[in-house]
């Protein structure tokens, strides 16, 4: 006897319908996010350059790998900040989107890997990881929305 595969053919019912893949992105890379980012002011253009080079290399790797990698490395890596030291709140559509966790934190990397450019702050990038995505909600680019230690 001949055994027959039970197929299952995805159709699209009506335009409501959202087929999710499971399979599209198996290796996890850091990807960002603008869509919630309030104020945006560019005070240089070197920032700028150093802000895109820091995206390209955390977006470079693997995001697991990059943690275990560069765990606890606020120099080179994200490090997590509680939500009561940031001087803004977090923006009300990613709220919606995003409802509060237990212990949730702010994530939050250097733009420059280590020491201050030109006797000014080293500007700091605020947001939140969900999903191997970062939001960015604000560009600290004056080093003032949170004491650094």
């Amino acid at each position: 006897m001949s055994k027959k595969k039970n197929k299952k053919k995805l159709t699209k019912q009506n335009e409501d319908d959202i087929l999710i893949c499971t399979k599209c992105n198996p290796k996890k890379f850091l990807k960002f996010n603008f869509s919630f980012t309030r104020e945006i002011s560019i005070p240089a253009h070197k920032d700028v350059k150093g802000l895109l080079e820091k995206i390209k290399f955390l977006s470079g790797e693997e995001y697991l790998k990059m943690v275990f990698k560069y765990r606890g490395n606020k120099q080179n890596f994200i490090e997590k900040i509680p939500l009561n030291i940031i001087k803004k709140d977090i923006p009300q559509g990613f709220r919606e989107t995003y409802p509060p966790e237990t212990n949730e934190k702010y994530d939050v990397f250097r733009i420059y890997s280590a020491g201050t450019p030109n006797g000014t702050a080293n500007p700091r990038v605020i947001g939140m990881i969900k999903n191997t995505i970062f939001y960015i909600f604000y560009i600290d680019w004056e080093g003032k929305l949170y004491p650094h230690n």
